[in-house]
């Protein structure tokens, strides 16, 4: 599964990085180091840091340039790896940037991004061989997947399919054998249950049979209740809210199953609501998920984390999803367009790939556009008024009239 969810790079090092630098300003230290890394020029800034770090060897602050530059090389090695889908690669080079720069934000956030997105690309390959009926795999994938992200409730619910699966196969798995003699015993509840209320219908006046019929409704509300407590426990809220509805069906009074229902079916609303922000979010339509996101974040008290991790991956879908829009009015001249899509992005956040490169260059674009135009509408002669137009359509063909005034010149040639 290849990342859609692209995060800026070193938004957190740069401000330390230029604080630092002005905190150096008796010693006369060059602020060049961050300067090349706001421009993305990391491999330039690791070299010039180094430099400085050999020649200045008890200089803290060309020190922690040095470590930030470091860092900033391994995130931009581990960004280019993530992008061609070398995920344990690039989880390396973000190690590797995690142990010099333990706690940075960013740092810890691509760490974090890194491990999702081998959680869910091992998850699909569980789903996939799970559908092929290979079982085996689908547990190693799923167990896999948790190895990375020991609380994605997908995986888990997967892989507690997959093992219930491979016990019922077996016929001897001691999950399986629990869950049988559970039932068995269920069985004779349900049974004993029947015979003592055909016996209080025909003796309506046997205390006895009564209170045993209390006790055995009791026992078959607080069994269902404990399988809901399982399911419950392994994130499965839907399911878990069937079985409190069982138990309370059986025995309304039962506290636990009341309770366990209520906590039970807000779970299993989060749930839904994460559901429904994930495909707000594939059909762009990313204010309506960061909203329904921000409004039901605190309904639930055990996938808090998801909804934080929910919202960052809208942020994140919007935007790629805007700089892909600027690379396509890039691609087809649309220069303004591109610009604005850029200048959007930065907004956002402070850097994300190459965006500010690409809103310099179009920006270049437009303003060597109009510079030439209005040369061309001051030039004095044809011949020279025509150069000028030529060039403007070498990189930007669809300005203004260029290509009607290039026709009208072209004619006018002997």
């Amino acid at each position: 599964m290849h990342d859609r969810r692209s995060l800026p790079v070193l938004s957190g090092l740069l401000p330390a990085m230029f604080l630092a630098a002005c905190a150096a300003q008796e010693q006369q230290v060059e602020a060049d180091v961050p300067s090349l890394v706001a421009h993305g020029r990391f491999a330039e800034a690791l070299r010039v840091a180094q430099a400085r770090a050999s020649e200045h060897p008890d200089d803290p602050v060309a020190e922690e340039q040095y470590r930030l530059a470091s860092v900033a090389v391994l995130l931009e090695q581990g960004r280019r790896a993530c992008f061609e889908d070398r995920d344990e690669e690039a989880l390396g080079y973000v190690r590797a940037a995690r142990e010099i720069a333990p706690g940075d934000r960013v740092v810890e956030a691509w760490h974090e991004k890194m491990l999702v997105k081998l959680a869910d690309r091992a998850r699909f390959q569980a789903i996939e061989a799970h559908a092929g009926d290979n079982l085996e795999l689908a547990k190693q994938k799923f167990e896999e997947a948790l190895s990375y992200v020991p609380t994605d409730q997908r995986a888990k619910n997967g892989i507690a399919q997959v093992l219930l699966q491979i016990n019922y196969r077996n016929g001897m798995g001691e999950s399986y054998y629990r869950e049988g003699a559970q039932a068995l015993s269920t069985y004779f509840l349900h049974e004993a249950r029947t015979l003592f209320s055909y016996t209080i219908k025909y003796q309506p006046k046997n205390e006895r049979a009564t209170g045993r019929r209390v006790e055995v409704s009791t026992m078959l509300a607080e069994d269902r209740a404990a399988i809901a407590a399982d399911l419950e426990a392994r994130g499965l809220y839907a399911a878990a809210e069937n079985e409190y509805r069982i138990a309370l069906l059986i025995e309304p009074t039962l506290v636990a199953a009341q309770e366990g229902r209520e906590r039970a079916s807000r779970e299993a609303k989060a749930v839904a609501i994460l559901d429904e922000a994930e495909r707000l979010t594939l059909r762009r339509r990313f204010e309506d998920a960061r909203t329904l996101l921000q409004t039901n974040r605190g309904t639930s008290e055990a996938l808090n984390e998801r909804f934080d991790l929910a919202l960052a991956d809208v942020q994140d879908a919007e935007l790629e999803t805007i700089y892909q829009d600027g690379i396509t009015y890039q691609a087809d001249g649309r220069y303004p367009e591109a610009r604005d899509a850029f200048a959007k992005v930065l907004e956002l956040t402070q850097y994300y790939k190459d965006a500010i490169t690409r809103r310099e260059l179009v920006e270049g674009f437009i303003q060597r556009a109009e510079q030439k135009y209005a040369q061309a509408a001051a030039a004095q002669t044809s011949g020279e008024k025509l150069q000028l137009l030529r060039e403007i359509s070498i990189f930007w063909p669809d300005y203004k009239d260029v290509r009607e005034q290039l026709k009208a010149l072209g004619a006018q040639r002997p």
